[in-house]
């Protein structure tokens, strides 16, 4: 356990330092194992980008424009259903394809893998965002064993294909999760985040408390919105605890 600190601490104190992670998934456990985490967070260092908000539409939390007065990017990447759930399968994601994996891996039947196989990285060229993704799925009616699911679709460094990795995990240690993000750091463009997903601590049990820890990490200027999605492992319910940099007007 003292192994999995000091290199949960490394980490996060590589986080503080990042002045451009982008956008960026965290999963993992509470301290109490009584719950599943999900973090999710937008940053952004141009004005039009940063113009965003994430809201809670009861069933999904989404993105959305924060001034509509102002000069606003293509919806079409912008604007989306970041967290979703149904039935035990709960997805976050940087994209509209929070959709495609949820619809996917529930309607049809297929593996987290598959729903990625149709996927490519944004056209946003020359930056080539990375779409990353993350699953997890319990059943607590069928007492099914629960598994993690972390993907991202990136574009390949010997070409202008895609590469996609799949992380799968039977569970965390209590208080940890990885981090997963969609560029190393700052840049023009910012470089791709080609690592696998790295460990960090999740220090606390109240969502609130978690958003804090992880909003006070990023980068005061280029962060936008976070959110943090807390699920009860046995009950399969959830609660959703938001920071927004801007107020929707």
């Amino acid at each position: 356990m003292d192994n999995l600190q000091e290199e949960a601490r490394m980490n996060f104190e590589a986080l503080l330092k990042n002045r451009y992670p982008g956008r960026s998934i965290v999963m993992g456990g509470d301290p109490s194992g009584e719950y599943v985490i999900q973090v999710y967070w937008i940053m952004a260092r141009k004005e039009e980008h940063r113009n965003r908000v994430l809201v809670d539409r009861g069933d999904r939390i989404m993105t959305d424009v924060a001034d509509t007065t102002k000069p606003r990017r293509d919806s079409s990447i912008t604007i989306y259903n970041a967290m979703r759930e149904r039935k035990g399968f709960y997805v976050v994601s940087n994209g509209e394809h929070t959709d495609t994996v949820l619809e996917q891996c529930m309607d049809d039947g297929f593996e987290f893998s598959h729903a990625m196989r149709h996927l490519e990285y944004e056209p946003d060229k020359p930056t080539h965002t990375s779409r990353i993704m993350a699953m997890y799925c319990h059943d607590p009616i069928t007492a099914l064993q629960p598994y993690f699911q972390i993907g991202i679709v990136r574009k390949s460094a010997h070409g202008a294909g895609c590469e996609r990795n799949v992380y799968q995990y039977d569970s965390f240690p209590r208080g940890f999760g990885v981090c997963i993000t969609t560029y190393k750091h700052d840049g023009d463009p910012p470089p791709t985040f080609c690592n696998d997903p790295y460990l960090l601590r999740i220090a606390y049990t109240d969502p609130y408390t978690i958003a804090l820890q992880f909003w006070s990490a990023l980068d005061e200027e280029n962060r936008v919105a976070l959110a943090v999605k807390s699920i009860n492992v046995k009950s399969g319910e959830s609660t959703f605890k938001i920071i927004n940099k801007y107020k929707k007007v």
